[in-house]
């Protein structure tokens, strides 16, 4: 008899990975997701973060009571089969992820591995079921130790922003990208303009007018004239002396290829050429991704494996000129905050993949994002293409104007995207020639503010100040858009007066922890709990330690100026009998009693509500004779009047008993 086939349980994040995974694997493999991660931080301690900081930050982990079918439907399938193999992603949640299944299957801890795969065919996914990795305590301590940060961070400082702004949330990174939104806003509203002239001159050749602009005056360049009688100067200078071309230069330049793609890159390319923002860019990857036709999406590394550099040398080789392949030729510290976990974002295979078979195979917007992928992708192993430039000075007297003009000499990848790249002809000119039909004149312009950011410019930003990494490149903008701290206006990210406001406050109070540096420093000190260098209690002990203190002091200081929240009159908490209050919430404004926190009782305004406060009336209970009758609302919205000493005395009336008893 042969060996019995081993059963094994596939367990991943994503449930559109399933059926690809399935097909590759065949069907001794269950394949399962937990979409997304099965544990959250419980509600628990001081201040609900989950985290006990005085007994070395340990989170409160419950499983996601949202998913308690699926733990069971996982738990099943596990006691079924020979091996589980854990596949969540090669990234910090990822290995979070598979530490949460790891705990969930710990009754079959001997038949668990843990493998990875960053990319959906066949050749890697079987690849990495038959090498299994250990489980990464060093990744999965990082992810730990972002999200008791982020934890702590959060829930200390939204009920502050909630108490005094009604604003919903505050952050770590999303309050750090907000506050370089709101300074570039204040910028732009204290931008004061200012007038300006452009000297231009039109001359006529071959039935075509071409402008030249004022370049130099008495050997000193000049870009623009500021004031209107010196505008007025050149031109009658100018006008009564011929323009001579003085002087034509021609140099060849190289312009090389972009580096291969990054998430942050992705996301610009994809706004900037087919207007994608960065969460539609990162859903549509991420189907491309579950498909089995591109890389993992999620990396801020600008190199390809070993086997992809040959199959593209292949490739262009077959499919372009010969001398058209240079390779890759990668700047040494691209990224000085890069995490280098994953190869650039690429097609998984050029030849079976290829654009023509893909047309037939993808949405139009999968379409769109898998051919920017792909052409970029090949086109970093292009030679530079080269352009010729062209510069021609024409001389009035003192006076010189210069136009310019660009010609592609080898176009190179430039065939792969380049379209957008305009050539700029130039009239044959001879040196010493004089111009004819010529026409000088001035356009009156104005100094502009500062542009605003757009999606693209803010993902941009984040790498560039190394507040975030490209897991959190989207959802932070996504998060401000949510909470109504932004817009997004043609394009253009403006920030609100919410947003201003809830800046306003935090810069005022938190400056030390929300900014740039702090949050850039705080990435680099996860990426040590990554690799090792450091503890989860290296990061923690500080931070909290200074931490705390801030807000402890900036909750004191608001509070001195805060108005006291308004008392309700007539009624009394349910309780403990003491005045309720009005305070504002997530979702409104409720009713809370005074006596807050010894009495933590709350209800709803709205009509209809079963926690509604007790309006006290001048009538006694006719069967206690002790409490006084109190007017309800009942679930279903209807009047009704109790007696105050309820649940011991449980006499009712209604309206029409109760105006009986109030005549006696």
């Amino acid at each position: 008899m042969g060996k019995k086939e081993e059963k094994c349980l596939v367990i991943v994040e994503s449930p559109n990975k399933i059926k690809v995974i399935t097909r590759i694997l065949g069907s001794n493999f269950t394949v399962m997701a937990t979409a997304g991660h099965i544990m959250v931080i419980n509600s628990s301690g001081s201040y609900r973060t989950g985290v006990d900081t005085k007994n070395n930050f340990k989170i409160d982990y419950v499983f996601d009571p949202k998913k308690k079918i699926l733990l069971k439907e996982i738990k099943a399938a596990a006691s079924k089969v020979d091996k589980i193999y854990v596949c969540s992603d090669d990234d910090r949640e990822g290995h979070k992820i598979s530490d949460e299944i790891r705990y969930l299957l710990k009754d079959y801890k001997s038949k668990i591995y843990r493998s990875v795969f960053n990319e959906i065919t066949e050749k890697a996914v079987k690849a990495g079921i038959a090498n299994p990795i250990p489980f990464d305590e060093m990744m999965i301590s990082a992810a730990e130790t972002r999200g008791a940060i982020d934890r702590l961070v959060g829930y200390r400082l939204s009920p502050i922003a909630l108490s005094k702004l009604n604003c919903e949330s505050a952050g770590r990174v999303q309050s750090a990208l907000l506050r370089l939104i709101c300074e570039k806003e204040e910028t732009i509203m204290k931008f004061v303009p200012t007038i300006y002239w452009e000297i231009l001159l039109d001359f006529k050749k071959n039935n075509k007018v071409y402008t030249a602009s004022l370049y130099e005056i008495n050997k000193k360049k000049i870009d623009r004239v500021t004031s209107k009688d010196d505008m007025n100067e050149i031109i009658a200078n100018c006008s009564c002396k011929d323009f001579i071309v003085e002087s034509i230069t021609s140099k060849n330049k190289e312009l090389k290829a972009k580096l291969p793609l990054t998430t942050a890159a992705l996301q610009q390319i994809a706004s900037n050429n087919l207007g994608f923002s960065p969460s539609k860019t990162m859903t549509v990857a991420q189907h491309l991704f579950e498909k089995g036709y591109i890389t993992y999406l999620r990396t801020d590394a600008v190199r390809f494996s070993d086997d992809f550099i040959a199959s593209a040398k292949s490739y262009i080789e077959k499919n372009y000129e010969k001398d058209l392949y240079i390779g890759l030729n990668l700047p040494k510290n691209e990224n000085a905050n890069a995490q280098d976990a994953h190869e650039s974002i690429r097609p998984t295979n050029l030849e079976d993949n290829s654009l023509v078979k893909m047309k037939s195979i993808l949405s139009l917007d999968e379409l769109k994002l898998y051919t920017l992928i792909y052409n970029y992708s090949l086109a970093s192993f292009f030679k530079p293409a080269v352009i010729k430039e062209t510069t021609v000075l024409i001389a009035n007297g003192i006076y010189k104007f210069k136009i310019s003009g660009e010609e592609i000499i080898l176009k190179s990848f430039l065939s792969l995207y380049g379209d957008k790249y305009n050539e700029s002809e130039l009239p044959t000119l001879q040196k010493d020639e004089t111009l004819t039909n010529t026409k000088i004149y001035s356009n009156e312009k104005q100094t502009q503010p500062p542009q605003r950011y757009s999606e693209a410019g803010l993902v941009k930003l984040m790498q560039d100040t190394g507040i975030g990494r490209p897991s959190s490149f989207s959802p932070t903008i996504e998060t401000l858009k949510k909470r109504e701290y932004i817009n997004i206006e043609k394009r253009a990210v403006h920030a609100t007066e919410k947003g201003m406001k809830l800046n306003k406050m935090l810069t005022e109070y938190f400056s030390e922890i929300i900014n740039t540096e702090y949050t850039s420093n705080m990435e680099k000190d996860l990426d040590e709990v990554s690799s090792g260098e450091k503890s989860k209690s290296d990061i923690l002990t500080p931070f909290w330690k200074n931490f705390e203190p801030i807000v402890l002091k900036a909750t004191r200081e608001i509070n001195k100026d805060k108005p006291a929240p308004e008392i309700v009159n007539g009624i009394v908490c349910p309780k403990c009998g003491s005045p309720v209050v009005i305070r504002n919430g997530k979702y409104g404004q409720f009713y809370a009693c005074s006596k807050y926190p010894k009495c933590k009782w709350t209800g709803k305004i709205e009509t209809g509500e079963a926690k509604k406060p007790i309006e006290v009336t001048d009538v006694s209970c006719p069967d206690c004779k002790n409490g006084k009758l109190v007017r309800r609302i009942s679930r279903k919205g209807e009047v009704f009047y109790g007696c105050s000493n309820f649940p011991k005395c449980r006499f009712t009336a209604n309206e029409t008993k109760f105006q009986e008893l109030k005549k006696k």
